[in-house]
């Protein structure tokens, strides 16, 4: 039984990418059409990113997007958060920050869109559950895809 969405949230990406599959049964082998591959994965997450973050993020990440002047601060550069986070890309943040637990404050109350919300309906419907996480799922994978490496310290 799953006790907290963090718990579903890092299920779910797994599965999405294919990690849990033949888990339950070691002589299992899933087809190739039950989990999407890494590469679809990141190329959803790249499109999402697109479509709903690089206006403010840029279109590489590092925070030059159009709309990032309008804002009180600066847009942070996402390409640099494993190297601000000790070289450990913090996912269970990056997934909090998308989907609305944690508030980012920019201007106003909560300039930077509860994605969950925006993800959860499509044309008026309303999106399951495990859609509306997959997408946010691929998006935070897309995120880890861009780090960048951290500069090396300069020498004497």
């Amino acid at each position: 039984m799953i006790r907290n969405r963090f718990q579903r949230i890092a299920l779910g990406l797994l599965a999405g990418l294919g990690l849990l599959a033949g888990c339950a049964d070691p002589a299992a082998t899933p087809s190739p059409d039950a989990t999407p591959s890494l590469d679809a994965a990141l190329a959803d997450g790249e499109r999402l990113y697109r479509t709903h973050c690089m206006s403010c993020h840029g279109p590489d990440g590092t925070g030059g997007g159009e709309l990032a002047p309008e804002l009180a601060v600066p847009v942070p550069d996402l390409t640099t958060l494993a190297a601000r986070h000790g070289g450990t890309y913090p996912l269970e943040r990056v997934l909090r920050v998308i989907d609305g637990r944690d508030a980012v404050q920019a201007h106003g109350s909560r300039p930077m869109p509860v994605w969950w919300n925006v993800f959860a309906e499509e044309d008026g419907r309303p999106i399951p559950e495990e859609e509306v996480q997959r997408k946010i799922n691929e998006l935070a994978e897309y995120l880890r895809s861009i780090q960048v490496e951290p500069p090396a310290p300069a020498g004497p």
